[in-house]
């Protein structure tokens, strides 16, 4: 799980990332390479996602209209898919309920039908509070 605000990743989710099954932590990193060096990279890819997309498109609506769709044919269909929406943080994430992140949560013809809160180490907490502080302090200045 990645939160980014103003192109500066501020949360990776690795310890409940998988691969076939086989934790991400675990799963066999290729010769020469880190786990460390991966994330930065996917971390870097993911910042100019959007800008790569836009680029070469003109913009970005392509990819939000058909999330947009996906999440209607879930709603409608009742499919009870995870995706990840915003929504206000689940209070074991230690963060307050007020803040808004992208999380996992299960759709139905309800909407969010639950939330799922992933699992963190020390640091990645630390790193989700940070990621909170940030967005409050940007909620709190807008005009």
């Amino acid at each position: 799980m990645i939160i980014i605000i103003d192109g500066i990743v501020y949360f990776l989710e690795v310890p409940s990332a998988f691969i076939g099954g086989i934790a991400l932590t675990e799963f066999p990193i290729p010769q020469g390479a880190t786990l460390e060096q991966i994330q930065q990279e996917y971390a870097e890819l993911t910042r100019k996602r959007g800008y790569n997309i836009s680029e070469r498109k003109g913009n970005t609506s392509y990819g939000i209209s058909i999330a947009v769709c996906q999440l209607i044919d879930t709603i409608l269909r009742d499919e009870k898919q995870i995706f990840p929406v915003s929504a206000r943080a689940d209070s074991s994430y230690g963060v307050g309920t007020e803040v808004v992140f992208g999380l996992p949560c299960i759709i139905s013809s309800i909407g969010i039908e639950r939330q799922l809160v992933l699992p963190r180490n020390a640091e990645e907490q630390r790193l989700l509070e940070e990621s909170a502080t940030q967005l409050n302090l940007a909620y709190n200045s807008r005009g």
